[in-house]
């Protein structure tokens, strides 16, 4: 019987059962094992092992490597394909960014030099800076007039005795969004305890829309005693050029480059921002952080099957990929843990999208990776049962059970008929 049972774990059948953990029967299974194997009542196939090792170690294994090798497969498949996968791109995404509608549309852009002379903007209306603590105004109801392309509102800001210069502020800021009118008021926070109300359109450009006024009504003095009755900030257009040609304007900071391509003016300056195609690096940072879990998950547990030749084989393999591509890895922040496993810098991983060490990367060591990952994930997951562990807690599984191992391990047909098919019964009958 202890024959049968390790050839059946060396058969195609515990894979299945692997599937199929997370519901019915096989679920139930699971937690029985667990508790016996915690419980010490399921002896152990290795008894050298100081850690102990169980049934459900061994199904888990069998999930992870599953789950770890299709991952690792995927990403290393994406990372291939990665250094094709263009978009838009900017040489300074602080002064120009760049957006495309898809792929499709970036692949039509041809290479463009903007220089931004000057930023499109709304009116902008900043009040005096009071003492935020401050009881500049008396107790009573105060009327403003707000006037924004042809359309007046008047609003009230009842004032309490006790309201200090910010609670005013506030007062004023939440009765002119009250309106939406097409100009937002806050409150502004600066040094030595002083605050000061700021009004700003809610478009940009040389348009009425952009523009506003702001006047005392009904003989109150609250507009001109928070001085939000003069313009800062005139509604302007943006002004720019397009491979050094002549000054265009535009209402908008987005500048439309055609085939799908917006270019988003963000930064006035002399210098030549080069707009073109370039890698995808946020596509290839999510691939990278996937590739990373994947190779992780199939480390981890071939590490922790250390006893197995073949999870031994696997993590010195996997190992090996991993340092030699450790230079390439570290040059995107990717770098290896106190467990040898994939640690990603986030932050550093966007420092190399943004200073062109992603693309060399996907383009060059990469591809070496994505080869070396693919092979080894895509021998794992064909036989995912040689690396899980089942054969060294066969026979003690097997002493345990005992009479009981066709009650314990009889799993419905139909938690595994679209695997097993017509005919085949109950899963693990091979005990009986």
């Amino acid at each position: 019987m202890a024959v049968n049972l390790i050839n059946m774990y060396n058969s195609a059948q515990f894979l299945y059962a692997g599937n199929a953990l997370s519901s019915g029967s096989a679920a139930r299974l699971l937690g029985t094992l667990k508790t016996s194997a915690s419980s010490g009542a399921l002896p152990l196939y290795d008894k050298n092992r100081s850690s102990g090792y169980s049934v459900q170690n061994s199904l888990k294994n069998l999930l992870d490597l599953k789950n770890g090798s299709a991952q690792t497969s995927s990403s290393a498949g994406l990372l291939s394909k990665a250094r094709s996968a263009q978009t838009a791109v900017s040489s300074n995404s602080k002064a120009v960014s760049v957006s495309a509608r898809s792929p499709a549309a970036a692949s039509l852009l041809k290479s463009t030099a903007i220089q931004v002379n000057r930023l499109a903007s709304g009116q902008v209306n900043q009040g005096a800076s009071l003492n935020a603590a401050g009881k500049n105004f008396a107790a009573g109801v105060r009327q403003i007039e707000v006037e924004q392309n042809g359309r007046s509102v008047t609003l009230s800001v009842d004032i309490k005795a006790d309201d200090t210069n910010r609670t005013v502020q506030e007062k004023t800021a939440a009765a002119i969004n009250s309106q939406n009118i097409g100009v937002t008021a806050t409150v502004r926070d600066e040094a030595n305890g002083l605050s000061s109300l700021v009004l700003s359109a809610n478009t940009t450009g040389e348009n009425e829309q952009s523009r506003f006024t702001v006047r005392d009504a009904g003989g109150g003095d609250l507009a001109a005693a928070t001085g939000i009755t003069t313009a800062t900030q005139e509604a302007r257009d943006a002004v720019y050029r397009l491979n050094g040609g002549p000054e265009q304007t535009s209402a908008s900071n987005d500048i439309d480059l055609g085939f799908g391509v917006t270019a988003h003016l963000k930064q006035a300056g002399s210098e030549n921002v080069r707009i073109a195609r370039g890698l995808d690096t946020d596509n290839a940072k999510r691939v990278l952080t996937s590739l990373a879990e994947g190779f992780n998950t199939l480390s981890a547990t071939a590490n922790e099957n250390s006893g197995s030749i073949a999870a031994t084989q696997l993590a010195m393999r996997l190992n090996s990929i991993f340092s030699s591509s450790a230079a390439g890895l570290a040059s995107v922040g990717i770098t290896a843990d106190e467990n040898g496993l994939m640690e990603v810098d986030g932050a550093a991983l966007d420092r190399a999208a943004e200073n062109g060490d992603l693309a060399k990367f996907v383009s060059g060591s990469g591809q070496r990776l994505a080869t070396q990952l693919s092979g080894t994930a895509a021998g794992v997951n064909r036989n995912p049962i040689a690396f899980a562990g089942f054969n060294r807690i066969a026979d003690s599984m097997y002493d345990y059970l005992g009479a009981g191992a066709v009650n314990s391990f009889t799993f419905a047909s139909q938690d595994f008929g679209s695997y097993f098919g017509a005919g085949k019964g109950y899963f693990l009958n091979i005990l009986a």
